[in-house]
C-alpha cells in the first residue's frame, strides 16, 4: 500500500521578501530559487512530505504572509 505524502504548494502572497525568508525556513534552497518561487506562484515550496511537516511548513509561510494549500500525492 502506498505512502500519502504531501505536495506544500505557494499560490498567492502579499510581501515578497518576507515570502522569500519562510521559503528558505522549510526548505533548503538559496536566495535564487526561493526569490524564483515568489516570483511565479503557484510553486512547489516543499515536496512528498508527510502531513504534519506539510501543516507546519503550511503555518509558518501563512505567518510570512503567503496562502497556501496542501496538496495530497501518491508515493
Amino acid at each position: 500500500m502506498s505512502e500519502t505524502k504531501y505536495d506544500v504548494v505557494l499560490v498567492a502572497l502579499r510581501n515578497r521578501v518576507e515570502i522569500m525568508k519562510a521559503i528558505m525556513a522549510v526548505n533548503p534552497v538559496g536566495l535564487k530559487r526561493s526569490k524564483d518561487m515568489a516570483d511565479n506562484p503557484p510553486a512547489v515550496v516543499i515536496s512528498g512530505v508527510s502531513r504534519d511537516k506539510a501543516e507546519k511548513a503550511k503555518d509558518i509561510l501563512e505567518k510570512a504572509g503567503g496562502t497556501i494549500v496542501i496538496r495530497e500525492i501518491q508515493t
